[in-house]
């Protein structure tokens, strides 16, 4: 009766907090997976909102986004270095310096704000890049090593960081990997 009495008021809370502020908390699947697992499992959950015309943020090497979704999507490849997988050399914190404003359907930014010097202002430019109802697919490791040194690891990001950060957006979805008060990972969904 406990147990049926707490999983009410936390889907409760949960529905105040979509309704009235916009935003929810998803908990993790609970199954033991390697970042990169929970990171493509949430894109494939998510894989209908990367539709239209898709920016991938800070692409990098990693190549399975537009494999995987290059078909039915114009999706554009977007990196400060150039490389065979980088169809646009740009900076996440001056997008518009690169692509146009309000043209994207929707944003993929899979570990790259935490390698971002201002990520307040690479959120500000995902917005200006997105259209009005677009959506961004973000992620970013919270418990994590230090990694990406040639290029910096400045930041882990906590649910209310994600949620300052996007707070222009008018809704916020944000999921983890391991423990909710011990987050290994975050995967968000903000919808412009």
């Amino acid at each position: 009766m406990n147990a049926l009495r707490n999983k009410t008021v936390k889907s409760l809370i949960n529905l105040t907090l979509e309704r009235v502020l916009g935003y929810k908390f998803v908990k993790s699947s609970g199954a033991r997976e390697n970042r990169r697992g929970f990171i493509t499992r949430m894109i494939e959950e998510h894989s209908d909102l990367i539709q239209g015309d898709v920016l991938n943020v800070g692409a990098g090497s990693w190549t399975w986004p537009k494999d995987r979704f290059g078909k039915r999507c114009n999706m554009q490849n977007l990196d400060q270095f150039a490389g065979p997988n980088t169809d646009i050399i740009g900076d996440a914190m001056r997008l518009t310096e690169s692509v146009p404003k309000e043209h994207y359907d929707a944003v993929i930014c899979i570990e790259t704000l935490e390698h971002v010097p201002d990520p307040f202002k690479a959120a500000n430019e995902i917005g200006k890049v997105l259209k009005k109802g677009g959506v961004l697919l973000a992620s970013s490791p919270f418990m994590h090593e230090l990694h990406g040194e040639n290029y910096g690891d400045y930041w882990r990001i906590t649910r209310q960081g994600w949620k300052e950060l996007f707070k222009g957006f008018s809704s916020i979805e944000i999921f983890w990997l391991g423990r909710e008060k011990e987050p290994l990972h975050y995967f968000v969904i903000a919808k412009k």
